[in-house]
C-alpha cells in the first residue's frame, strides 16, 4: 500500500516556515502605513514610513501640548519598537489583524490619506535634529517656511533663531507641495519622506475683511546661552493667531517622546490705536505695538520677515 507524502511535505514546509522571514508573515505588515490612537484627551499617532523609519507624534488636548520626533523601528514577531532621535523606546504590540498599545487592550486605528477642502490659514510643526519646522499656508497657493534652529543650543557657537521663507504651494487631493516641503494628508498631520508634521491650528473658514497683522509672524528668542524658550505668533485671520511656545520641562503623556515640548494656544486679537490686544480664553493682555515690534510680558517680538 503506497505511503501518503503529505505528512512528509508538511513537515518539511514546518521546517521551512521556521524562520525569521515567514515569522513576519504571521503579523501584520506596518511598511507604509499611519496609525492613531486617542485615550482619554491624548492623540497618538504611529508613521511607519518605509522599512526602517518611524515618527511619533501626541497631542494633549486638555493641556494644550503637543510633541513629536523621528527615528527607527524595528519589528520582531509581535513587537514593534519605535525608537526616535531623543526619546526612549515606545513598544507596540501586533497580531495578524491590528496593532495594540502594549499592556493595554486600546487597538490602534489604521487611517488613510484624506483631502481638506482648504489649507488656508492652517500651521503645522515638527522639530527635526534639534530645529523646529513649522508650515504656515497663507493660502492655498502660498506657504511660509518658519524655522527655528538649535533649540537646546547645546553647541552654544551654533547658528540660532528664527527664519522664514515664502514659497508657492500646490494642493492636489491629499498631497501637497510647498517648496521643499512634499507631502501627503491625513487628519491632523502630514507625512513627507521619513518625517512627519502635525497640525497646530485648523485650517479657516473663509473670512471676509483682512487685518494689518493678518498672514504676519511674530517671535521672540533671547540671545546668549542657556537658551530661553523660542516662542511665535502667527496671526493666520483677520482676529485669529496661534502661538507655540517651547517646553523644556512638562509632559504630554506617560510617554517622553522628545526633549522639548510646545505649548499650543490660539486665540483672538484686535488692534487699536497702537495697542495689540491678545485674548485666549479668559486670559487678557494688551501692550504698544509699533513699527515691527511689541513687548508682552517683558519679551520682545519682532515681525519675522519672508
Amino acid at each position: 500500500m503506497r505511503k501518503s507524502l503529505i505528512p512528509v511535505l508538511s513537515a518539511a514546509l514546518l521546517l521551512t516556515l521556521n524562520s525569521c522571514s515567514y515569522k513576519e508573515h504571521l503579523f501584520l505588515p506596518v511598511e507604509g502605513t499611519t496609525w492613531t490612537l486617542k485615550i482619554d484627551d491624548v492623540t497618538t499617532w504611529v508613521c511607519f514610513h518605509n522599512s526602517d523609519s518611524a515618527s511619533l507624534l501626541q497631542h494633549n488636548a486638555a493641556l494644550g501640548r503637543v510633541q513629536a520626533d523621528h527615528g527607527t523601528y524595528t519589528a520582531d514577531g509581535h513587537v514593534l519598537t519605535v525608537k526616535t532621535e531623543y526619546a526612549s523606546e515606545y513598544t507596540i504590540n501586533r497580531t495578524f489583524f491590528n496593532l495594540k498599545r502594549v499592556n493595554k487592550n486600546d487597538n490602534y486605528t489604521q487611517i488613510s490619506p484624506c483631502s481638506y477642502p482648504t489649507l488656508a490659514g492652517s500651521v503645522w510643526s515638527t522639530p527635526i535634529h534639534g530645529d523646529l519646522h513649522i508650515a504656515y499656508f497663507l493660502s492655498d497657493t502660498e506657504c511660509v517656511d518658519i524655522l527655528y534652529a538649535n533649540l537646546t543650543r547645546v553647541d552654544a557657537s551654533a547658528p540660532y533663531g528664527w527664519s522664514g521663507v515664502r514659497n508657492s504651494a500646490k494642493i492636489s487631493g491629499n498631497t501637497v507641495e510647498a517648496g521643499g516641503l512634499s507631502a501627503t494628508l491625513y487628519k491632523g498631520i502630514m507625512t513627507s519622506g521619513v518625517y512627519a508634521l502635525q497640525i497646530v491650528d485648523d485650517p479657516l473658514e473663509e473670512e471676509e475683511g483682512t487685518s494689518g497683522l493678518k498672514g504676519t509672524v511674530w517671535t521672540y528668542n533671547n540671545t546668549g546661552h542657556p537658551a530661553d524658550i523660542p516662542i511665535a505668533y502667527i496671526f493666520n485671520g483677520k482676529d485669529s493667531f496661534v502661538r507655540i511656545s517651547g517646553l523644556y520641562a512638562g509632559t504630554v503623556s506617560d510617554s517622553r517622546v522628545s526633549p522639548i515640548i510646545f505649548d499650543i494656544a490660539s486665540g483672538t486679537y484686535s488692534e487699536s490705536g497702537g495697542t495689540l490686544t491678545l485674548t485666549v480664553g479668559e486670559n487678557k493682555e494688551s501692550c504698544p505695538i509699533s513699527g515691527s515690534s511689541f513687548t508682552l510680558s517683558e519679551r520682545t517680538f519682532n515681525k519675522l520677515s519672508y
